[in-house]
């Protein structure tokens, strides 16, 4: 027990020891409601669980046969720990499940799992590593909650994770940038890049402080490179409709104008997609920083396969990622896996 709880318990006590003298026999129900431990608060507030849910995709349709995976959440009077009662249920033909049966505080949807699909948490609020749901508050255990898995496309594969980022300022007069995808290397100008290393993009920018905005110019190297800006989020690189170079006109914000960049690589024309996490645009400078997602096969699949925890599978991964580092940097497309054999052998997650 820290210090805190200490202090507070006993300054309860106190205050039911001044009721005590002052209100003699209505004493004992003071000192009892002030001492009342946390776990027995809670558990005058419990619910009957009686939880109905909808699993659909993003284009409306149901999701079948999905496990939910989930935890009912509640306190005893004897107990200050919690209790919890863990379980599973599978959604219907119509994308229809239920969770019904004793009482608790809080319920807990842990995992929501089936092949090809995956939980969209940002549609919803989130608790650890699931959602939360307060089973007293705005009786929303009686009411049906739907939630967005999104159906995955056809092919899957291993994606180059990387950093990068686009950066001109005022102050220090930068006005040049260059980006080397596959090392992580920059360069401002005036430095002179390493002849050892690929900028794969080159930003230039000019600033236009009465009108309060920057004009960008991102331009690609290599033969079948170009860049594609778009708000959408994507699992497919779009097919065409890229261009060596783009310009954009971005006004004093502080928060990125910028989403997502769909880019073709190289002079092997790899797929990759760059989202804009965070960044500025000010009379100060341009900043984005972004993460990176390279497909180094060729296709246009976007979607990431992911290493179990079967013996042997994060070595394949390991194996499969230094082979497509090492074609990147020689400006050539690396050998595809067999990934959809890897999937029915439980040596990959999809």
């Amino acid at each position: 027990m820290n210090i805190k709880t200490v202090f507070n318990r006993c300054a309860r006590i106190a205050v039911a020891t001044m009721a005590l003298c002052c209100l003699n026999g209505c004493a004992p129900v003071l000192l009892a409601v002030y001492c009342l431990p946390y776990n027995t608060y809670q558990r005058l507030h419990e619910k009957k669980v009686d939880f109905n849910g909808r699993l659909i995709d993003q284009n409306g349709q149901p999701v079948a046969q999905a496990k939910v995976q989930y935890c009912i959440e509640g306190y005893g009077l004897a107990k200050p720990a919690p209790r919890r009662k863990f379980g599973e249920v599978v959604s219907n033909d119509d994308g229809y499940f239920d969770i019904h049966g004793g009482r608790g505080c809080e319920l807990f949807i842990d995992k929501m799992e089936k092949r090809g699909y995956e939980f969209r948490r940002g549609e919803q609020k989130t608790s650890f590593a699931g959602v939360n749901i307060h089973l007293g508050e705005h009786e929303v255990a009686k009411e049906l909650v739907v939630f967005h898995l999104r159906k995955k496309h056809a092919e899957a594969v291993v994606l180059l994770k990387s950093r990068a980022s686009i950066l001109l300022s005022t102050p220090k007069n930068i006005s040049w940038f260059g980006w080397d995808i596959a090392s992580c290397c920059e360069w401002t100008a005036p430095a002179t890049p390493d002849p050892g290393y690929f900028r794969d993009y080159e930003v230039t920018g000019e600033h236009d402080a009465e009108k309060k905005e920057w004009t960008l110019t991102i331009r690609m190297n290599g033969e079948q490179a170009g860049v594609l800006v778009s708000d959408k989020l994507l699992y497919e690189a779009p097919a065409d409709g890229y261009a060596k170079e783009v310009t954009l006109t971005l006004k004093y914000s502080d928060k990125p104008p910028l989403k997502h960049l769909y880019l073709r690589l190289r002079d092997c024309g790899m797929y990759a997609r760059l989202d804009v996490e965070h960044g500025y645009v000010s009379e100060n400078g341009v900043f984005f920083s972004c993460n990176v997602l390279v497909n180094p096969y060729g296709s246009r699949s976007l979607e990431p396969l992911f290493s179990t925890k079967q013996e042997g599978s994060s070595a394949l991964f390991v194996q499969c990622r230094n082979e497509a580092d090492r074609a990147m940097e020689q400006q050539r497309l690396a050998p595809r896996p067999p990934f959809e054999q890897w999937i029915e052998e439980g040596k990959a997650l999809y």
